[in-house]
């Protein structure tokens, strides 16, 4: 991200931390933008709830994510997909393989458009908007943070 700001002439403040402990006071973020990560927390829902804590009131979290698609056929096509193109050209570019068959499984696993919205309207994220990209292939997401009555 660094060399991408510098490039584009940006100063901007980076951080890495554990999604699940960020190191930020509470409610001072406007938004939160999450691309292709949310998967991956080692629990969605502490992830989602370290999230609304930093999140300022009224704050907005944008998810895009992968997700099984709901295009008809495109499920299949991409079985397929996954199978002969992203397991065995991973294998070949990579000397972690094994990320490669992560991705498709880690996909399977993840909550479908109905589950995500509850988990987020339990964490008081009020789900906004939903799209689907890509053929269904992937999604993005769009809640509200909203105070607790």
């Amino acid at each position: 991200a660094r060399p991408k700001a510098v490039r584009h002439g940006r100063r901007l403040p980076l951080a890495g931390a554990d999604a699940l402990a960020l190191p930020f006071r509470d409610g001072v973020f406007a938004a939160v933008t999450v691309a292709f990560g949310v998967r991956n927390f080692a629990d969605l829902d502490a992830g989602l709830d370290e999230i609304r804590r930093v999140l300022a009131p009224a704050g907005v979290l944008a998810v895009l994510e992968f997700q099984r698609p709901t295009v008809p056929g495109m499920a299949a096509l991409m079985r397929v997909w996954n199978r002969l193109v992203i397991g065995p050209v991973g294998r070949l570019l990579s000397p972690d393989g094994g990320a490669y068959s992560y991705l498709p499984a880690s996909v399977e696993t993840f909550p479908d458009a109905r589950e995500l919205g509850a988990r987020l309207a339990a964490r008081g994220l009020a789900p906004v908007e939903r799209r689907e990209l890509s053929g269904g292939i992937a999604a993005l997401t769009v809640a509200r943070k909203v105070e607790a009555t």
